[in-house]
């Protein structure tokens, strides 16, 4: 997954918060039953649309939990090959096929390094996504009793 789809969820997510609190609003202001009913859909749908963003949060989870366990298992394997000296440069006795594992090694950790970057970056923004539409949800559920 790329950071743009988690920042993309993101917006929506703050977007769709914000015109559901205010859809409730503007219905809770015209003191009507029919008018307040409307108001708990749109809650309604509101908690739907959280429990859709957990989802979507959750496969995300998923596969960053996936790319790191490759990077262990990579990591393991590099660790235990006879190529290299425990410092990660070329072992005094290795073949001469073992030669260009350091240049690799080098940008494998350059390219691993980003990616635990971005992977960071991803969660962040799914947290804060996550917390923005809760407390929407909270906001729209206390207008709603607000009028009780």
């Amino acid at each position: 997954m790329e950071p743009h789809v988690v920042q993309t969820r993101h917006d929506k997510a703050a977007d769709y918060g914000k015109a559901g609190v205010a859809r409730v609003q503007q219905l809770m202001v015209t003191h009507d039953m029919a008018a307040k009913g409307q108001a708990m859909a749109v809650l309604g749908q509101m908690t739907v649309a959280q429990s859709q963003l957990d989802l979507g949060i959750n496969s995300t989870d998923q596969e960053v939990a996936q790319v790191r366990d490759q990077f262990a298992k990579l990591d393991a394997e590099l660790r235990g090959t006879p190529c290299l000296t425990t410092t990660g440069t070329l072992a005094t006795r290795a073949p001469p096929s073992c030669a260009p594992l350091p240049i690799l090694i080098s940008q494998y950790q350059a390219a691993r390094q980003r990616a635990e970057e971005l992977q960071t970056q991803m969660q962040r923004i799914d947290t804060e996504a996550k917390d923005t539409l809760a407390n929407r949800v909270k906001e729209a559920e206390r207008a709603t009793q607000s009028q009780n």
